[in-house]
C-alpha cells in the first residue's frame, strides 16, 4: 500500500477546508462534556475567588454523564462524517458533525456504535492486551461503515469491518506510524503544527477506508 500517496490524496482533499477541519475538531473537543467544562470553570472562579470548591448535586453529575456519552457518540460520528465526506470531496457543512442528533434513533446508533465496539475490545483485552489490540484494527472501520450505511446494524458493521480489515490490519497501523515524524515536529512547534497534522490523519484515514472498500468490490 502506497502510505505517502494516501496522505498526498488526503492533503489535496483538505484544501481549501483546513479551517472547517480545524473548527470542527476544536468544537469536538469543547462539547464533548460541556457540563463538566463549566463546572470546572466554575469551581476554578471559586477557588480563585473564595477559596473553596463548589460541591455539585448529584443530578448534576448524572446529567453530565448522560449527555458527554450522548455528545462525544453522536458528534465522533459526525466528525467521521466530515472527513469521509471531505475525502470524497463532496460538499459539507459545519451543521453536518451533528447529523447524527436529529433523531432518537440516530442518537442510539451512535451510543451503541460507540459502546458496543469498545466493550468487545475491552472483554478481548481482558484475556491478553494482544488480543485486545488486534480486535481494535479488526473493529478500525466500524464507525465509517456506521456513516456509510445507514441500513446496517453495529453487529453487522462490526463484521464488515472485520472483513474489510483482513489483510489490512498490518498496513493501517503502519499508516499511523507514518505520522510519528509529524507529530514530533508538531510538539516542537508548541502544538502549532497539530493544526495541520490531526486533520490530515483524519483525512488520511477516511482515504484509507474508502481504498480497501474499493479493492473489495
Amino acid at each position: 500500500m502506497r502510505y505517502f500517496q494516501l496522505q498526498k490524496s488526503a492533503f489535496h482533499s483538505l484544501k481549501r477546508r483546513w479551517g472547517l477541519a480545524n473548527v470542527c475538531l476544536i468544537l469536538c473537543f469543547f462539547l464533548y462534556s460541556p457540563l463538566m467544562f463549566i463546572s470546572e470553570s466554575v469551581n476554578l472562579y471559586s477557588l480563585i475567588r473564595y477559596d473553596m470548591e463548589i460541591e455539585l448535586p448529584l443530578w448534576y453529575t448524572i446529567l453530565d454523564i448522560v449527555s458527554s456519552i450522548i455528545l462525544t457518540s453522536t458528534l465522533s460520528l459526525g466528525q467521521y462524517f466530515i472527513f469521509l465526506s471531505i475525502s470524497r470531496m463532496q460538499h459539507v457543512r459545519l451543521a453536518d458533525l451533528f447529523v447524527f442528533l436529529k433523531s432518537g434513533r440516530m442518537i442510539l446508533r451512535a451510543i451503541l456504535g460507540s459502546i458496543i465496539p469498545a466493550l468487545y475490545i475491552l472483554l478481548w483485552s481482558l484475556l491478553l492486551i494482544i488480543p485486545g489490540i488486534y480486535k481494535a484494527f479488526c473493529y478500525a472501520m466500524t464507525p465509517y461503515i456506521l456513516v456509510d450505511h445507514p441500513e446496517l446494524s453495529v453487529r453487522q458493521a462490526m463484521q464488515k469491518s472485520i472483513h474489510l480489515m483482513r489483510g489490512h490490519k498490518w498496513h493501517y497501523f503502519v499508516l499511523g506510524l507514518t505520522f510519528t515524524g509529524w507529530i514530533i515536529l508538531s510538539i516542537f512547534t508548541l502544538g502549532i503544527g497539530f493544526l495541520w497534522v490531526i486533520p490530515l490523519i483524519n483525512a488520511t484515514n477516511a482515504k484509507f477506508y474508502l481504498t480497501i472498500q474499493d479493492q473489495q468490490r
